[in-house]
């Protein structure tokens, strides 16, 4: 008795850790694509309220605003789990920037939240077909002033943080190419 309540408590814990992360669909022909990324994004200097706090290096549930380059179409997904892994099934092809990040901390009634607008955009194209990996974004944000955006050219490990999380998912046999982030500088 001692035992399956254990590893049923381990398994609350994993998920409250981890939380729920849904795969994602399976490709809908040859020409669907996957844009994968991780974002980790690392806030200082903030006010707490209420026990809750932006501050510390936020992960999980990290929201990431793409903005289309020609339709000006914006596209928000959201982090699942500690490596700050990000997906978005039947993207279009096209050019994209990463135009904003934001995180949200919830205790009871209380709230922080920091928005995080880069003043360079990173740029990058998808594909039609398999998947897109964009690699890491690691984001620093002070309050003081002090913010910075880079890409981290990480991309073996998050196919592998994938390939652990999606076991059984299709698009790990799909062709997987590496989407270099580029600064946009006009």
């Amino acid at each position: 008795m001692k035992v399956a309540m254990s590893v049923a408590l381990a398994a609350v814990c994993s998920l409250l850790v981890v939380g729920c992360v849904t795969a994602p669909p399976p490709p809908n022909g040859s020409s669907d694509t996957l844009l994968v990324g991780g974002v980790v994004f690392t806030v200082q200097g903030l006010k707490t309220y209420g026990g809750a706090t932006a501050n510390g290096k936020q992960a999980n549930n990290v929201e990431i605003t793409l903005l289309n380059a020609y339709t000006n179409a914006k596209i928000e997904v959201r982090t699942h789990g500690p490596n700050g892994l990000f997906y978005i099934a039947g993207l279009k092809p096209g050019e994209y920037e990463i135009s904003r990040l934001y995180y949200r901390d919830t205790v009871g009634s209380s709230w922080a939240d920091v928005t995080f607008t880069p003043r360079t955009l990173f740029e990058f194209r998808v594909d039609p077909g398999g998947v897109s990996n964009i690699g890491f974004i690691r984001a620093k944000f002070d309050e003081l002033g002090s913010n910075s955006i880079a890409s981290e050219h990480e991309f073996k490990t998050l196919r592998t943080e994938f390939r652990k999380l999606f076991t059984n998912s299709p698009w790990n046999s799909a062709p997987w190419r590496t989407v270099p982030l580029f600064p946009n500088t006009a």
